[in-house]
C-alpha cells in the first residue's frame, strides 16, 4: 500500500504528490485505490507501460499532458469533474490525437464510452465492425460490457462498414438524448455531430 509522506514515481514518469493516502481500507488486509489515483494510474499505464502498450496496441501513439503527470494536478481536474460510475474518456474530445489532458478528457457513462473505444486494427484488415461471413461481410456494433448488436450480412465490404456507420450515428443521437442533462457541454456536442 503506497501512502505518500513525500513523492513518488509511478511507472517512471507520474509524481505522486499528495501528502493524502490514496488507498481506503475496505477490510483488513484489503485497500481500494481511491477513485481518482486509480484512474491516474491507470492513464500512465496506458501512456508509458511499454508491456501493456503491447498486449494493448491501441494505446501506442497515446499522449499524456505534462500537467497531469503530477498526481495533485490530476486531481484537482477530476474532483471538479467526477462522477460516480463513469469512466474517463480522452477519445472523444481528443479524436485522433489521443491525448489525455484537462482540454481533451470527460467522464462519460460506459455505454458513451464504448461508441467511441478504439480497436485494433482486425488482422484480415476489413473497418471497425466489419467481418468476414463466407463470400459476404457481417456488420457488428460493439455495445458496453462486452455485448454487440448484429447489424445484418451484406455482399460488400461498402455496404457492411455502411451499416456500422449508421448504427453508430444513431447510437451516438441516443446517448445524447438519454444524457443531455448530465454531460458535458463539449461531449454531447460531439454526439449530436458536432466538431
Amino acid at each position: 500500500m503506497m501512502d505518500c509522506a513525500e513523492p513518488t514515481l509511478i511507472e517512471m514518469v507520474g509524481i505522486n504528490d499528495i501528502p493524502d493516502k490514496v488507498y481506503d481500507k475496505i477490510s483488513k488486509g484489503k485497500y481500494k485505490a481511491k477513485p481518482y489515483y486509480e484512474a491516474w494510474r491507470q492513464m500512465l499505464t496506458r501512456t508509458f507501460n511499454q508491456g501493456y502498450i503491447k498486449k494493448h496496441p491501441t494505446y501506442m501513439h497515446v499522449q499524456m499532458c505534462k500537467e497531469w503527470l503530477r498526481l495533485s494536478n490530476f486531481k484537482e481536474w477530476h474532483d471538479e469533474n467526477y462522477i460516480k460510475g463513469w469512466e474517463l474518456d480522452k477519445d472523444i474530445l481528443s479524436g485522433d490525437y489521443k491525448m489525455y489532458g484537462p482540454l481533451t478528457c470527460a467522464y462519460v457513462p460506459p455505454e458513451v464510452n464504448a461508441i467511441y473505444k478504439s480497436y485494433p486494427i482486425s488482422k484480415s484488415g476489413l473497418p471497425r465492425g466489419v467481418f468476414k461471413n463466407n463470400k459476404k461481410y457481417t456488420a457488428r456494433l460493439r455495445l458496453h460490457k462486452g455485448n454487440s448488436l448484429s447489424l445484418g450480412t451484406y455482399n460488400t465490404i461498402k455496404e457492411a462498414n455502411m451499416a456500422v456507420n449508421k448504427a453508430i450515428s444513431q447510437k451516438k443521437k441516443t446517448m445524447a438524448d438519454k444524457y443531455q442533462h448530465v454531460l458535458n457541454n463539449k461531449v454531447l456536442n460531439k454526439l449530436q455531430g458536432g466538431l
